[in-house]
C-alpha cells in the first residue's frame, strides 16, 4: 500500500475513534464537527500539525487548497484537542 494511502486510512481511523468518545460523552447518537477556514489560525494550526507531526495533508484539505472559498470539516476545534500526542503550542516548554 502506497505511504499517502497509509496515512490517511490512520488519520480516518484516529478521527473514527475521536468521533466515537465525544458522542459517547454527549450522550448522543450524532454530533456536529467544527469546520476551519482558510486564512484562520485554526487552519494554520491544522495544516502545522497535519505536515509536521502527520508528515501528510488529507487528500480532501489539498484539495480545496486551489479553491476560492476554502472550508474543511475537522474532527475538533483545535488539533491538540484531538490527538494528545500533539501538544499545545503554548505549552511546549512551559514548566
Amino acid at each position: 500500500m502506497e505511504e499517502w494511502k497509509r496515512k490517511e486510512i490512520m488519520y480516518r481511523d484516529l478521527v473514527m475513534a475521536h468521533i466515537a468518545k465525544k458522542k459517547k460523552e454527549a450522550g448522543k447518537k450524532e454530533i456536529t464537527l467544527p469546520f476551519i477556514e482558510d486564512g484562520t489560525p485554526e487552519w494554520a494550526a491544522w495544516l502545522r500539525y497535519f505536515n509536521e507531526h502527520l508528515g501528510f495533508v488529507p487528500f480532501a484539505m489539498k484539495r480545496i487548497m486551489g479553491e476560492k472559498e476554502k472550508y474543511f470539516t475537522v474532527p475538533d476545534h483545535w488539533p491538540w484537542d484531538f490527538d494528545a500526542s500533539y501538544p499545545e503550542p503554548r505549552l511546549i516548554g512551559a514548566s
